[in-house]
């Protein structure tokens, strides 16, 4: 089997693993990366992702959560803001409070944005700020909001944060109940508007060129960490 092949079984193997999770009701935080405009918000046969954030808080009554976003004010590629990513940290907080109102501007917390890295150009540096908050705060348990085709690459950059940050933290995967997948959506940092199922093709490619550059870890580590906290969860349930 080729380091490919490998590769895509692990993602098939990931993929499985990241659905059908109970979150417990003890945890400290929703995690919601940016997505591209078009890609998060509702529609019809399309729950959206702040949505389904808000969703479990309300439906399982979660005890003093935090909503963690990205900061920055968009998507950046080669220093040029894009039209059609991710709109921003004030965009998305005033969407969650449209959601779930009352929601207090205390309980959405951005990620930390490092000197330098003003400019987001990937999910690795918004899970970098996201652990970081993370260890600001002493929290240790977070639910992490994204699409099935994407969760993946998600989950596994935020293995590799926690490991560079020094920051461990039981992550629990939830996905939105339903997804549009022919819905025109702007795929990574808002480059090009496609029928979402057709981005799944860029998410793998991008996955391959992640784990080329470090950015994320090897998908069979990611596997044995998402049986093992399951386990641990179903045990607690």
């Amino acid at each position: 089997m080729s380091a490919v092949d490998q590769t895509l079984l692990a993602f098939v193997q990931a993929r499985e693993l990241c659905q059908g999770w109970k979150v417990p009701r003890t945890i400290h935080a929703i995690f919601i990366p940016g997505r591209a405009e078009g890609d998060y918000e509702p529609g019809e046969y399309d729950v959206g992702l702040l949505k389904t954030a808000t969703d479990l808080d309300r439906t399982l009554n979660l005890q003093s959560v935090r909503y963690i976003i990205p900061g920055h004010d968009g998507s950046y590629r080669d220093g040029k803001r894009m039209e059609h990513g991710y709109l921003g940290f004030a965009t998305w907080r005033a969407s969650l409070m449209k959601h779930y109102p009352p929601l207090p501007l205390t309980e959405i917390l951005p990620c930390v944005i490092r000197r330098g890295r003003e400019q987001v150009t990937h999910t690795r540096e918004e899970t970098d700020g996201f652990i970081l908050r993370m260890k600001e705060l002493q929290y240790h348990t977070a639910a992490v909001i994204a699409h099935p085709h994407q969760i993946v690459r998600v989950m596994a950059c935020i293995l590799a944060s926690m490991k560079k940050i020094d920051h461990h933290c039981a992550v629990i995967p939830h996905l939105p109940n339903y997804l549009a997948w022919m819905r025109p959506v702007y795929g990574s940092l808002g480059q090009q508007q496609l029928p979402r199922w057709q981005h799944i093709e860029q998410e793998v490619l991008q996955i391959l060129d992640y784990l080329e550059k470090g950015y994320m870890v090897p998908l069979e580590e990611l596997v044995k960490y998402l049986l093992r906290y399951r386990q641990c969860v179903e045990r607690a349930s």
